[in-house]
């Protein structure tokens, strides 16, 4: 079939119209080197792998033409069809040339259809594994490290006890590391506005407006506090609450089923973290509003999640993420669902520790200097890399704040020794004095 390719000049002229030409005669080839195939009882094989190169004669062909498999493998199937060859045969040149021969492929039997279906789904799956390979590269993803799905079996296509219990268990890993998650976001985030007013103050050159805009800090931050205590979440005066006020139904008739229905919005029987979340609104807004300046909607939200939090924690007794009217139920049968304690707000406690926030100020001032050019005398380096902290760092201070359960900011390894990222591995590069 590729005869005609071995026997092609390799004179320079020649070998420049190489790409012009060269399916052409491939596709002339088609005409002469190979006998008619006999038809028999037994399908042609698929053109193995290795006999790529015997059939091209030239290892240049294979890198000229990437899809050089797929372009054997349709052809060695068309030339199994005894009409089609013999058209091949007697066609005029312009016909392969103009592409119209494909008209043709209307007249070729069933089987050989089938085979050309095929042939070209493993074609479409090369260039996908092409395609994602490309992107990999182009985006810097090392592939032995994907993460991989954990919620399913992957052994079989068909859903059995074992999926169900990875995917519960994927579930329960992946919401409680993105409450993990949250909680940290939301701690650098309070440090952040601590450390962005600190800073305004510091530049503030006048110590009588210095002195004003602290006021106002102050005045702001005790007029959000002067707000009513909220009710503790499920306890019975905050569903009744919402019973008469959202519900627009009377005290004396207040229904646990009737009310779980209500606010099973969806209608599934059971409570998800979203439907449990809205009922909390009217406590969260008795603590903020957002036409007022000294609300945060962040502390808000954060509000809501740790009301959220809780109630899961104390309901969801099977720990599938959901509360089961039975669940609901237990809830109000209990001691404390008569007995409300009222809910502690963020603004009764500090949300980290002044270790923390020394801590987070230290890794911050090294970020900097890290991204910052470094001077060329190594005396101003050595005390570019001193940090320029709010406040001294005491380390025999005792701790104060922070809310319980959550754990302590921890900046990155090699800050708190005074040197940053790059500082640490410059000293794992330096000899060892005697």
């Amino acid at each position: 079939m590729f005869s005609s390719l071995e026997k092609h000049p390799r004179n320079t002229k020649q070998h420049k119209m190489w790409s012009w030409f060269g399916v052409l005669l491939l596709l002339c080839g088609l005409c002469s080197a190979r006998p008619p195939i006999v038809d028999g009882p037994k399908d042609p094989p698929i053109i193995d792998p290795a006999d790529l190169k015997k059939e091209n004669g030239s290892e240049e062909w294979n890198k000229a033409i990437e899809y050089t498999r797929y372009l054997q493998e349709v052809v060695q199937v068309l030339e199994s069809d005894t009409d089609f060859r013999k058209k091949l045969e007697t066609v005029d040149v312009e016909k392969i040339r103009d592409g119209s021969i494909a008209d043709e492929l209307d007249f070729v039997n069933h089987k050989v259809r089938s085979k050309l279906d095929d042939i070209k789904r493993q074609e479409l799956e090369r260039l996908r594994h092409l395609a994602m390979k490309q992107f990999e590269h182009d985006n810097g993803i090392d592939r032995e490290h994907i993460k991989m799905p954990g919620h399913l079996e992957v052994g079989g296509d068909t859903f059995e006890k074992e999926d169900l219990k990875k995917l519960i268990l994927s579930t329960t890993r992946d919401l409680e590391e993105a409450d993990k998650n949250r909680r940290g976001e939301f701690k650098r985030y309070e440090m952040e506005k601590r450390h962005e007013r600190e800073s305004r103050l510091k530049e503030m050159q006048d110590e009588g407006a210095r002195k004003v805009q602290e006021d106002e800090y102050r005045q702001m931050k005790e007029k959000h506090k002067k707000h009513e205590k909220p009710h503790h979440p499920m306890t019975k005066d905050q569903l009744e609450e919402i019973w008469e006020d959202k519900d627009r139904m009377r005290p004396e008739d207040f229904d646990p089923k009737t009310f779980f229905a209500f606010h099973d919005l969806n209608g599934d029987g059971v409570w998800d973290q979203d439907e449990v979340k809205m009922l909390f609104e009217k406590e969260l807004d008795k603590v903020y509003n957002k036409d007022a300046p000294e609300d945060d909607m962040m502390e808000r939200a954060e509000e809501m999640e740790r009301m959220r939090e809780h109630v899961f924690k104390e309901s969801d007794t099977d720990r599938n993420n959901l509360i089961s009217f039975e669940e609901f139920l237990s809830e109000t049968k209990r001691d404390e669902f008569d007995n409300d304690p009222g809910w502690d707000t963020l603004d009764e406690e500090d949300p980290f520790t002044d270790e923390e926030f020394r801590a987070y100020e230290m890794q911050r001032q090294r970020e900097i200097i890290d991204y910052t050019p470094r001077p060329d005398n190594k005396q101003q380096h050595d005390e570019a890399v001193q940090p320029n902290l709010q406040h001294p760092v005491d380390p025999v201070e005792p701790r104060r704040g922070g809310i319980p359960g959550q754990a302590a900011f921890k900046p990155d390894e090699g800050y708190l020794r005074g040197g940053g990222a790059s500082a640490h591995h410059e000293e794992a590069d330096e000899p060892s004095q005697p």
